[in-house]
């Protein structure tokens, strides 16, 4: 079996793309991208962000978004949300060498996918719009999408069990919703019948640091 240590979506892609139509039946393009904005982008936005955060709210660290491997979400070109967030599939032998383990031999046939959310927000005058059950559903179908296939099409054919862990150390409202919209796939019967026919079975845990 391949060496198996990678991230499920690679950095700048254009995820999705489309049209949008908001409740005055105005319509916009809307588009999710993965590390497609410049810094100076990223930057406007976030100062955006912290300019509407109330006082009773947490102020998310800029160093969540810093990085050029954000996601993004975009309303005519303009950047109106990021988030920060990974999703790494990694068989036996890499999750050992990440956790400077030995590698168990009882974990040859079984592939670990980490998601790990640290960090979103979406601009205020777009909240409340279903825009984060968006955002996140475009996030999530990539990811499943790419580990559906490393499963089909990769040479992992002895993989036999998926064991899939969700974190998120987030603690205002919108992050933990946005943090049950990304699992909501693989909680669900149809992903388990997916990789039963794939000849997998499948264990999902979900750890939150509220």
């Amino acid at each position: 079996m391949n060496f198996i240590d990678q991230e499920l979506i690679p950095n700048r892609q254009i995820l999705s793309f489309g049209n949008w139509e908001n409740m005055e039946l105005e319509m916009f393009f809307l588009s999710v991208t993965r590390g497609k904005a410049t810094s100076e982008q990223r930057e406007l936005c976030y100062q955006r962000y912290i300019s509407e955060v109330a006082e009773y709210e947490i102020e998310l660290n800029n160093r969540f978004f810093e990085s050029n491997n954000t996601f993004e979400l975009w309303i005519d070109n303009k950047l109106i949300g990021l988030c920060q967030n990974t999703a790494v599939a990694r068989n036996w032998i890499a999750r050992a060498n990440c956790l400077e383990q030995e590698p168990d031999i009882r974990n040859k046939r079984t592939l670990l996918l980490s998601c790990n959310l640290e960090a979103v927000f979406i601009l205020k005058e777009h909240r409340g719009k279903e825009l984060g059950e968006y955002f996140a559903g475009v996030i999530r179908g990539a990811q499943f999408t790419q580990l559906l296939g490393l499963l089909a099409h990769q040479n992992v054919c002895d993989i036999n069990h998926v064991e899939i862990n969700y974190y998120c150390d987030y603690e205002n409202k919108g992050g933990e919703n946005f943090h049950q919209w990304l699992y909501a796939d693989a909680i669900s019967e149809y992903t388990t019948n997916v990789l039963i026919k794939l000849g997998c079975s499948n264990n999902v845990t979900i750890d939150s640091g509220y």
